[in-house]
């Protein structure tokens, strides 16, 4: 009996040595994970809003007979950018505030329509995102989304439509 060795079961230290190593393996992958999610679902709420807000502008510019070029445009949209797109700047409360979105009117001046059919325009909105936490700038860094409609004025009334 002396030749025969004991051999003993695996420690509780040598397991709670493995689990560290596979948590510390494991753990910043899991939060790159975790993180791209939520930026991912934040961009497509900011899309969302921007998709909502162009077809506000357009629906707007198509029937405000004042808005007649992409200058009265960007002024309407100015002064109603909280309500159009709401937290879109996302660091406006900081220093280093975020860029507004950009409105953009093609052509830059809305056509007349007197009689159908319409010319149409277009009204596009660009903004450029900026990621929510500074560990997924790298990834969604300079990432701009955009939102367009096309749409054609309302006939001037007085027109040849009936009246």
């Amino acid at each position: 009996m002396s030749g025969m060795r004991h051999i003993a079961p695996p420690s509780r230290n040598r397991e709670r040595g493995v689990t560290t190593v596979e948590m510390a393996l494991l753990l910043p992958a899991f939060l790159l994970l975790l993180f791209g999610i939520i930026e991912v679902a934040n961009i497509l709420r900011l899309q969302m809003t921007l998709e909502s807000a162009v077809a506000v502008m357009a629906r707007t510019v198509s029937q405000d007979t004042t808005i007649t070029s992409e200058s009265g445009a960007q002024s309407y949209f100015n002064s109603h950018l909280d309500k159009l797109v709401p937290s879109v700047q996302q660091n406006k409360d900081q220093q280093d505030a975020s860029d507004p979105p950009a409105l953009s009117m093609s052509p830059s001046s809305k056509p007349a329509c007197e009689e159908t059919p319409c010319t149409p325009f277009l009204i596009t909105i660009n903004y450029t995102y900026t990621p929510l936490s500074p560990i997924m700038t790298p990834f969604f860094e300079g990432l701009t989304l955009s939102a367009s409609a096309k749409r054609t004025s309302e006939p001037d009334s007085g027109t040849s439509l009936g009246n």
